[in-house]
């Protein structure tokens, strides 16, 4: 219909269909799959879960975006924020991750950031351990912050 009538071709790549309960869709960034759990249940015991369209991160951005910070499976220090002041290295690094996290928001699988997270705040320690010439742990006692709470202080 699309051929005859307004005369538009589509490309073969582009326009995949998958089967909703065995595969994941790509849109804009995001996987779009149905959610299954069988332990995910209401008050009266019916599953809530089960077949509903559920947004995913894809596997291949986080491994993507980790890759700039790793070499040989290592986190490792980013020599081309050297010359930065440290201030501009921490909103560098910042930027990334809170934009990425912020696109992503809508995802069901935020737990798969967490290696990014890893990543991203060692791969900051290193680099700022490096301009700094000092050692990791000498830099994140530096860092290191207090928040106080109602509940009581914790880490920053």
């Amino acid at each position: 219909m699309l051929k005859t009538t307004l005369n538009l071709d589509l490309a073969a790549e582009k326009t995949l269909r998958t089967h909703a309960l065995t595969s994941r869709a790509k849109f804009l960034g995001y996987e779009i799959g149905t959610m299954m759990s069988q332990t995910k249940l209401d008050n009266t015991r019916r599953r809530v879960i089960s077949g509903k369209v559920g947004l995913y991160i894809p596997d291949n951005v986080i491994q993507t975006k980790r890759k700039r910070d790793l070499r040989d499976g290592k986190v490792i220090h980013r020599t081309e924020l050297m010359n930065d002041s440290e201030f501009d290295i921490i909103v560098r690094y910042q930027g990334e991750y809170r934009g990425l996290m912020h696109y992503y928001s809508m995802a069901y699988n935020l737990n798969a950031r967490g290696y990014l997270r890893y990543t991203m705040e060692t791969s900051l320690r290193k680099t700022l351990a490096g301009k700094n010439k000092t050692t990791v742990g000498k830099t994140f006692k530096r860092l290191q912050t207090v928040i106080k709470t109602p509940r009581g202080p914790r880490p920053g």
